[in-house]
C-alpha cells in the first residue's frame, strides 16, 4: 500500500495533527476528519479525556545519530522573588509549551507538551537522561582515567565520525547509554534530554513488525 516511498525514507508519521493530518488512502479522509465523524474509534475512555486521538504515532528507522532534544513540560511551577534583603518565595504554575509557542512559534508550533514511549522493533541505542552526578564529574575532570569507559570514548568518536566539531558529540559523557532489545521499552517524560543513536531496518520492514504487534485477535 506505502511500499512505493517508504525506502526512500526514515520516519512514517500517523496521526490528526492539523500541520500534517493522515489520510485515509481508500477515501481520501483526513484521520482527523474520520475520528471527528465516528469518535466512537477511540473508545469511550479516551473519547471521554481527550476528544481526538492524544498521541502522534512514529515508526523510525535510525541510521544515522539524530540529533539531541528535550521537550518541554505541560505546565511547571518556579519560586520568585526578591526585595531588597528580603527573598520572597510564589508558587506561580504556568503553562510552559504554550508560553515557548507564544514566544517562538517557529521552534514550537503547538502549545502541547510531548512525552514519549519508544518501543524497539530491533536493537536500539539512545542517549536518554542524564548520568549520575558523580561519574559526570569523573568524566569532565579526567581525575579517574578508569571512570571514563571505553564505551563512552567510542561513542564519542562515533558521533564525532557522523558530525566532526559539533560540541553534542560529548553528550556521550554526561547521558545514560542504553541499548533495548526488540520488544523493550523507554519512557522519555518532558525536561529529558535523549537522542536516538541507532536502530532498525528499512522503514517497510519496520513498519510490518509494527502492525504485526499491533494486530489483536477478537
Amino acid at each position: 500500500m506505502v511500499e512505493f516511498y517508504l525506502s526512500d525514507v526514515s520516519q512514517l508519521w500517523m496521526g490528526v495533527h492539523p500541520s500534517g493530518p493522515s489520510v485515509i488512502r481508500a477515501s481520501g479522509e483526513t484521520l482527523a476528519s474520520y475520528v471527528e465523524r465516528d469518535p466512537a474509534t477511540l473508545g469511550a475512555a479516551v473519547r471521554h479525556l481527550y476528544g481526538s486521538l492524544p498521541f502522534l504515532f512514529k515508526v523510525l528507522s535510525v541510521r544515522q545519530p539524530l540529533s539531541i532534544q528535550a521537550h518541554p513540560t505541560k505546565t511547571y511551577s518556579r519560586n520568585e522573588s526578591r526585595h531588597g534583603a528580603w527573598k520572597f518565595h510564589h508558587l506561580i504554575v504556568q503553562e510552559h509549551a504554550k508560553i515557548l509557542n507564544q514566544e517562538r512559534p517557529d521552534l514550537y508550533p503547538d502549545p502541547n507538551h510531548k512525552p514519549e514511549i519508544a518501543i524497539a522493533l530491533t536493537h536500539f541505542r539512545a542517549l536518554c537522561g542524564f548520568r549520575p552526578y558523580e561519574e559526570i564529574v569523573s568524566f569532565s575532570t579526567g581525575g579517574d582515567h578508569t571512570g571514563m569507559g571505553t564505551a563512552e570514548r567510542d561513542l564519542v568518536l562515533e558521533l564525532h565520525g557522523w558530525y566532526p566539531g559539533d560540541i553534542g558529540c560529548l553528550a556521550a559523557f554526561f547521558l545514560n547509554q542504553i541499548l533495548l532489545l526488540p520488544g523493550q521499552a523507554i519512557y522519555l517524560p518532558p525536561n529529558v534530554p535523549h537522542a536516538y543513536l541507532q536502530g532498525g531496518e528499512p522503514l517497510i520492514n519496520l513498519l510490518e513488525e509494527c502492525l504485526a504487534l499491533l494486530r489483536v485477535d477478537d
